[in-house]
């Protein structure tokens, strides 16, 4: 038995089957058999990517409109001719 076999006589089932060759390997692959476990995988992925795209992108400030005669209403600033709200 090679060092990377995950067989072993202390287990009920022994070498049998699918267990006698799995390597590590071969573990996704075995993983991604199974309709179920695809489903799985597809939506852990989909929500790492989603929630790390959330967090990581940069917040960008909502313009108010643009500036009347230079002055913007209570609580905001204008900036480039356009009113955003003040970060305190």
């Amino acid at each position: 038995m090679d060092r990377n076999s995950i067989c072993c006589w202390t287990t009920w089932k022994g070498c049998l089957g699918w267990t006698r060759h799995l390597h590590r390997r071969d573990t996704v692959r075995h993983f991604l058999h199974h309709p179920a476990m695809k489903f799985f995988a597809f939506f852990l992925a989909f929500f790492f990517a989603f929630f790390a795209l959330t967090f990581a992108a940069d917040p960008k400030k909502e313009a108010l409109g643009p500036c009347v005669a230079g002055e913007c209403p209570p609580g905001f600033e204008c900036l480039e001719k356009l009113c955003y709200q003040k970060n305190d």
